[in-house]
């Protein structure tokens, strides 16, 4: 469905003309799993526009008949109201959306989902193709494929990890976010965790957004969803037991564990400084004269354990 999201521009040129409006090429996904962005209820109101993806080799054509009418239903569900309303369908669903934003706050968003019937593989009624729109997109891969809306097998298994991808044009901060809960995912017993294979940092996301620098492109391979915080398999008593401090721009590194290295990063994943110790010891320090901000130090100890840690300059 078309959502209008932005404004309509003037003054649109193409390759193959002029012309007075420009409308964006942002749209909303819908399936059996759900809407994405949410907030669509499943009835398509008078006047709003849409396209249907169908089977290769389906019979051309789409049939309407008042059947398909709702004649008690107010037709407000336009997508562009601040307050659609939803459909009481149903259906037995546990589902994530995922935003990204930029520094202004624009963002987009994917579904994940778990719903019976659906599998890890490409399923027709239960995943969406990614279409590319805007300056900034988010979405999750079925192998190698980009999809919007992904649903995965019910009965939900908190072990499942779910690939995430990103594109920007811009280089900047952005940040991912959960947008909206449903299902199981609404008991905070729940955990939701946000993977950056680039840091080595596991983000609880319902503490909050995961901040993050990036350069401009397409990345498949930097995120991943996780819903245990053992996903890494970073023991729990050795990311307690270790921490770090700032004090007169000495890095102080403390773990009940020997260390063996540590390595600082800036927010973007690039490494400013590593440093071995040739003796095992539970303390170290070191000099850090550099410029305010968020840094990731990557700790690693004489059990094989890496442990990883950000810190405020």
């Amino acid at each position: 469905l078309w959502t209008h999201s932005s404004a309509i521009g003037t003054s649109s040129t193409s390759f193959y003309g002029t012309y007075s409006w420009g409308y964006a090429d942002s749209y909303l996904t819908y399936n059996i799993l759900g809407p994405n962005p949410p907030g669509f209820g499943g009835k398509i109101a008078s006047g709003q526009g849409f396209f249907v993806l169908v089977n290769e080799g389906a019979p051309l054509g789409i049939n309407f008949n008042n059947t398909m009418r709702s004649f008690d239903y107010a037709n407000n569900d336009f997508f562009r109201t601040s307050s659609p309303n939803q459909s009481t369908e149903n259906i037995n669903r546990s589902r994530i959306w995922l935003s990204i934003l930029n520094e202004a706050d624009v963002n987009a968003t994917t579904m994940i989902g778990y719903i019976d019937g659906a599998t890890n593989e490409k399923d027709r009624l239960f995943d969406a193709s990614y279409k590319p729109s805007g300056n900034l997109n988010i979405y999750s891969l079925i192998s190698d494929e980009k999809v919007i809306i992904q649903g995965r097998p019910a009965p939900f298994n908190n072990t499942d990890i779910v690939p995430l991808g990103y594109s920007v044009t811009q280089n900047g901060i952005y940040k991912i976010a959960i947008a909206e809960v449903d299902g199981i995912f609404e008991s905070n017993n729940q955990d939701i965790y946000l993977e950056d294979t680039l840091l080595g940092v596991m983000h609880n996301l319902r503490s909050n957004y995961y901040s993050f620098s990036s350069t401009s492109g397409a990345f498949d391979n930097r995120f991943k969803l996780h819903y245990t915080s053992n996903a890494l398999g970073i023991s729990d008593q050795d990311n307690m037991n270790t921490f770090s401090y700032i004090n007169n721009s000495i890095l102080n590194v403390q773990s009940t564990k020997n260390i063996e290295l540590v390595e600082i990063y800036d927010i973007s994943g690039k490494l400013i400084k590593s440093c071995p110790l040739s003796d095992a010891k539970q303390n170290f320090e070191t000099d850090f004269n550099y410029s305010k901000g968020v840094y990731i130090l990557k700790i690693k100890l004489d059990n094989g354990i890496f442990v990883t840690k950000k810190q405020l300059n």
